[in-house]
Parts: C-alpha cells; sequence; structure tokens
C-alpha cells in the first residue's frame, strides 16, 4: 500500500518513522507548508519519500493519506484528497465541527468509494461510546487536564466550559478529542479544560450516561517529545488505524 503523510510535525514524525519500518507500507510523499521541515524529515528516513509541495502531493499516486497538520491544512485539502479517489486517515477532526464540511466530506467519499477514518486520538473507549450509541446515550462530559505550556495560558485552573464545537474553536490544536467524541456519540459534548503548570501527563476523563448503564474513563497520557500540545497516544491511534487498512483480523473499531 502507498501511503503519503500530509503534515511533518511531532505526529508526523512519528507516524513517518513507523511506516519507515513497516513491509507492508511504502512511504512514497511528504508535504508541509513549511517544505524544509518535510525535508529534514525525509533526510531520516530509509524509504526516501518525495518531499512535495500540496497541489504534487494530492496529484501522486497514493492509495491513502495521513493528515495530520491542522484544522485549516484539512479544511483546505482534504476534500481534493478524497476526490482524487484516496483513503484518508485525518486526526485533525476538529475541522469537523464545520457541518457543512463534514457533510460534503462524507459525500465525496461514498461518490469515490472511498474511506474517511478519524483515529480514537488521545482517548480511549470509542468502541464502547460507539456501541452505547446505538440506544441512547444520555450525557457525555469531557474534562482535559494539561499544562500550561500545552495549552500556551498563563493562569491555572477551569480556561474553558462549554460545547464541544467551541472547545475546538479556542483550543484548536489540544481538543480534537472533543469533536472525536462528538462524532462517536452523535450526543452533545459537556467539556471543561483545566490549566496546571505542574502537570507532567495530558490527561482526558470522559464521563457517559445511558441506557447502556454508565461508563468512565481517564487516560493520562506521555505528552510528545516533540509537541507538548499532543499525546503520544494520538500518533499510535493513527498507526493503529493505518494498520486495520491491510490487516485482515481486526480487534475493536
Amino acid at each position: 500500500m502507498r501511503v503519503g503523510i500530509l503534515g511533518c510535525g511531532a505526529i508526523g514524525s512519528e507516524i513517518a518513522e513507523w511506516l519507515d519500518k513497516e513491509q507492508e507500507v511504502a512511504l512514497v510523499a511528504l508535504t508541509d507548508r513549511d517544505r524544509e521541515k518535510a525535508e529534514k524529515l525525509a533526510e531520516r528516513l530509509v524509504s526516501n519519500p518525495k518531499v512535495l509541495e500540496p497541489d504534487e502531493f494530492i496529484e501522486e499516486e497514493m492509495e491513502l493519506v495521513v493528515e495530520c497538520a491542522s484544522i485549516e491544512a484539512s479544511k483546505d485539502n482534504l476534500l481534493r484528497i478524497i476526490k482524487k479517489g484516496k483513503n484518508v486517515v485525518t486526526l485533525s477532526t476538529g475541522a469537523f465541527s464545520d457541518r457543512e464540511f463534514k457533510r460534503k466530506v462524507e459525500e465525496a467519499a461514498k461518490e469515490k468509494g472511498v474511506k474517511v477514518v478519524v483515529p480514537s486520538g488521545a482517548i480511549a473507549g470509542i468502541d464502547g461510546i460507539k456501541a452505547a450509541a446505538l440506544e441512547k446515550i444520555d450525557h457525555i462530559k469531557l474534562r482535559t487536564t494539561k499544562s500550561t505550556e500545552g495549552l500556551g495560558v498563563e493562569k491555572e485552573g477551569v480556561v474553558f466550559r462549554g460545547n464541544a464545537r467551541d472547545a475546538v474553536e479556542k483550543f484548536p490544536r489540544n481538543i480534537n478529542v472533543s469533536e472525536t467524541l462528538f462524532l462517536a456519540s452523535g450526543k452533545n459534548i459537556e467539556v471543561e479544560i483545566v490549566a496546571d503548570k505542574n502537570i507532567k501527563n495530558n490527561i482526558h476523563e470522559v464521563e457517559i450516561s445511558g441506557e447502556f448503564g454508565r461508563m468512565y474513563v481517564r487516560v493520562e497520557n506521555v505528552p510528545s517529545e516533540k509537541n507538548p500540545k499532543s499525546s503520544k497516544l494520538a500518533a499510535l491511534s493513527a498507526i493503529v488505524a493505518i494498520r486495520n487498512f491491510f490487516e485482515n483480523f481486526k480487534i475493536g473499531v
């Protein structure tokens, strides 16, 4: 399977380094708005992928594109990639808080017969939430605690209370998980974001209640060494999503 990566930051680099060793996958192309970043990553990889401008990247022969750039990059490129008949794994889930964009992506994927996969990212329990949503979910709350550095704020304590869409708008590089929860559940998410200058891990706590019963999931993620705004688990979840494209025996989502 021929794969390209859109976005060569912390998460994109971790995914590229894994793909570089995976025999079932050929990493053929990289692109980033900062071309130098993509070039430095390519130099470290045995697979020697091409470094392309976005328009060239979209035209490259690939079966799968992994998007791990930003909400803006997703909205600029995702539809064009899908319309070229390429499958997509996308981590910038916050882009789908724009419901019109989400609708267009779904329609284009259906028309072209390709898949758009949203990994679980920095949280766990998405398979259980999707199962619970088949009946009725009454309430979901997400409480995220990160360092002040990771959130890009100075003050400690609660820095946001509101819904998933507003959370993504205010913290676009920190709270994609809120939109992932919405997509899995179809339910409005109550979001609380807390800043703590002394915390080392990124903590996500999800509380769900419904006809299925009650669920509480707490994940303490090690931040990415290259970017404290992201969790290491986010990159790992994308790798699992990629493997699901070529593995015949799958567990969960």
